[in-house]
């Protein structure tokens, strides 16, 4: 469980922010590094990340989604995710399973498909525009 308080912090907000930005450098157009990340549960974990700010804030009276810092981060972690399937290509590991298979199936969880829904939400009429954009690409990634 994330503490209200530290939900409410712009300081712990641009950190994590700076933290997602720093392992999406890690991961964008390393396949090998995805992989991994993959392999120990990590778009799970960040799914489950995104979606315990939301209802942590909403039972305080406050919203990540009023917050920019708060929204700003809410938005990297779906902007990694789809980043994430962008860096995807036909590829067979070694049992001859689709690797990109997992990561796809990791990424399209009903977690991962509902966050732009609650981003939506937000009154920023950019960060809609932003999150629309990012629906789409994300639908052109999964039917290619």
């Amino acid at each position: 469980s994330i503490d209200p308080w530290l939900v409410e912090s712009t300081v712990w907000l641009k950190m994590k922010q700076k933290e997602l930005y720093a392992l999406g450098g890690l991961l964008r157009g390393n396949k090998n590094a995805i992989y991994y990340f993959n392999s120990i549960g990590g778009p799970s974990t960040l799914s489950h990340f995104f979606q315990k700010l939301i209802p942590v804030t909403e039972n305080s009276g406050s919203s990540v989604l009023s917050n920019p810092a708060g929204l700003k981060l809410l938005t990297r972690v779906l902007m990694l995710g789809v980043d994430l399937l962008a860096d995807l290509s036909p590829t067979q590991n070694n049992s001859g399973e689709s690797a990109d298979g997992a990561i796809l199936q990791s990424l399209t969880t009903q977690e991962w498909c509902s966050m732009p829904m609650k981003i939506l939400s937000s009154r920023s009429a950019n960060i809609q525009r932003q999150t629309i954009e990012t629906m789409v690409q994300c639908h052109l990634i999964v039917i290619l």
